[in-house]
Formats: C-alpha cells, structure tokens, sequence
C-alpha cells in the first residue's frame, strides 16, 4: 500500500492558505483597518490551517503502524533448492538473480525484499518463516482496513475540535478588540 504524497493532496489548501494570509497581511499595510476585518480574515485562514494539519496527523499515525506492521512482510519467500533464488512473496515463483535487496518478479511483478542472510538459511526454516509471514499478512489486512478508520476518526475529531477552538479564541480576541 502506497500513502498519498501530502505535497499533492494539499497544494489547493496551500495555495488557499497563501492567499488568505496575503489578505490577512494585507491590513497591516492600511492603518485604518478595523479590528473586526483583521480577526474575521484570521477566523477564515483557519480551516485552511486545520484541515490539512489534521489529515496530516493522520497519515502520520497510518504510515506509523503500516510500518511497524506490514513493511517486514515484504520478505520473499524460501527457495526451493538450498541456495537457489529466493521466491516471489506473492506468486511464489524465482526471483531473478539480480544485485540488490529488492527484485522485481519476472512472473507478476511484484517487489520483493531479499535479505542476504536469506539464501544461507536452511529451506525448511524458511518455509516455516513463510507460513508464519502469510498468517500475518492475513491479520495485516484487517490492520490496514483498521488504520483507515482510525485516520478518519483522527481526522473528524481533530476538525470539529480545532473549528471549536478556533471560534472560542475569536471571541475571546473580539471582546478584547471590541
């Protein structure tokens, strides 16, 4: 499972973001802006500033368990011969022999991560070792369902309460200003 690169899902939020700061910034530079317009452009460049940063507390805490969790199971599988090719982790079949810790399968293409400690173990040891990695790869998947809902419930508590926040501060700033 690939995690969306942050920088292309929030560039129009960075771009609104720029934009709404620019406003912001703007009232500086007239000394006869009222306090009312400076807190309703900084009320506004909020959400631009709590939705990515939530999203974004999310993907972390997915990409924490993905790899605590799933990135060993990239392993290739036994060879079938004592010192042969390591076997694809998906479809089983020999790997090239390439440099490299990871090898692309010739049969379905999937990368594989062959450890050079790999080849001088003994095959059945490594059988065991695959059985024992498709038992997780099994509980893996259920994980990987559990991490997206866990990312949208970081997500949707985050934003309601940073909303909330936000609204709690521009109250409090416009009594004082007002």
């Amino acid at each position: 499972m690939l995690l969306a690169r942050p920088s292309s899902i929030y560039l129009p939020y960075a771009f609104m973001a720029a934009m709404t700061v620019t406003e912001s910034l703007s009232f500086l530079a007239f000394p006869g802006a009222s306090p009312r317009s400076m807190l309703t452009s900084l009320v506004n460049l909020m959400p631009l500033v709590a939705i990515p940063g939530a999203a974004l507390l999310g993907l972390a805490f997915g990409r924490r368990i993905y790899r605590a969790g799933v990135r060993d199971l990239l392993l290739a599988g036994p060879s079938r011969v004592p010192g042969g090719p390591a076997g694809c982790r998906c479809c089983g079949a020999e790997l090239p022999h390439e440099h490299g810790p990871l090898l692309r399968c010739r049969h379905c293409h999937t990368h594989s991560l062959v450890a050079s400690a790999q080849h001088v173990r003994s095959s059945a040891a490594l059988a065991a070792e695959v059985r024992d990695h498709r038992g997780r790869l099994a509980r893996a998947a259920s994980q990987m369902t559990a991490i997206g809902r866990s990312r949208d419930a970081i997500f949707y508590g985050v934003m309601p309460l940073a909303l909330i926040v936000t609204l709690v501060l521009a109250g409090q700033i416009g009594r004082r200003l007002l």
